[in-house]
């Protein structure tokens, strides 16, 4: 009762017919009509076709009918059709997806002029499902970060837990008044996901030269902008603030390079420097020591 979506149904001769007593089967019966599965929050109606085929010998004149008392999802035409005999014509059928999930059901008749009526014979069907994604984390904190650093980057993954494809799409924006937040940038701002497939969904920091607490969000409108998830985004930019002393003497202040010199060592001397490090801010810092002749590291130091 199916081909390629579109429903066919046969009108045929039925035993006894006559020119005066017309008499028809219909095949089959019952008719399957079926939308399939449908997200709520689609805005546009969903057509499904049916045609009719008139394999009897005689001219017939059709239309659909229904005894619905409510509202109904469902839609068609009630015009009055003439179909040729071995000819054919189209129906279509329209359902509107509701705004709440749900089985849609209905039995329409088929009425023949002059012949008797194929009650129920239509089996309309839909089903709404919410569209819906699963978040591998609903909160991205970056932590303290150096003002004018490198640019950061990290993965969310984003998986369709509905059953059919969603159409997603994301914006930033921040998190107090809804203006749009600079530091925080997305790469896909409008894709589509196929059922149970997963997305790595990509978001960026960049860098500021402005000490400044960051707080974004991120809207995923899933197929709706009324059906939306969000992504925290949190990040402290901070100025560093190390000192560097050999000996008790300054060589570098928040400095990218500095140097000292010692010049009374005598050949075969063994000496104790002492190289003193001072994190005065509130970022970490990770220090490796080697000496640039040998390329030899020496310690591994971790600051707070």
């Amino acid at each position: 009762s199916e081909l390629a979506r579109d429903a066919h149904v046969w009108l045929t001769d039925a035993e006894g017919s006559t020119p005066t007593a017309i008499r028809l089967s219909c095949h089959p019966d019952p008719v399957l009509v079926d939308f399939g599965v449908a997200l709520c929050g689609i805005h546009q109606r969903l057509v499904q076709r049916v045609f009719l085929h008139n394999e009897s010998a005689y001219k017939l004149k059709v239309h659909l009918d229904r005894t619905i008392n409510d509202e109904s999802s469902f839609d068609f035409s009630t015009e009055l059709i003439t179909v040729s005999s071995r000819d054919l014509c189209e129906l279509e059928v329209f359902f509107k997806p509701s705004t709440e999930p749900g089985m849609f059901e209905e039995k329409w008749n088929l009425i023949v002029e002059g012949v008797r009526p194929f009650s129920d014979v239509f089996h309309v069907h839909a089903q709404i499902t919410r569209a819906n994604v699963e978040l591998s984390s609903e909160t991205v904190d970056f932590g303290f970060v150096p003002c004018s650093g490198f640019d950061l980057d990290t993965i969310v993954s984003i998986k369709n837990v509905s059953s059919r494809p969603v159409r997603i799409k994301a914006r930033v924006q921040n998190a107090s008044d809804g203006s749009v937040q600079s530091n925080v940038a997305i790469v896909k701002k409008d894709f589509t996901l196929d059922s149970d497939a997963t997305e790595s969904f990509e978001i960026s920091l960049k860098s500021s030269t402005v000490i400044r607490d960051i707080e974004a969000l991120i809207c995923l409108a899933v197929q709706s902008p009324k059906n939306c998830k969000w992504i925290t985004v949190h990040a402290k930019f901070r100025e560093t603030n190390l000192i560097i002393l050999c000996q008790g003497r300054e060589v570098l202040h928040n400095a990218r390079s500095g140097s000292f010199t010692i010049d009374d060592f005598y050949p075969g001397e063994e000496r104790e420097i002492l190289v003193e490090f001072q994190n005065n801010g509130e970022l970490e810092y990770t220090i490796r020591t080697y000496w640039s002749h040998t390329n030899h590291i020496f310690d591994r130091i971790h600051l707070k």
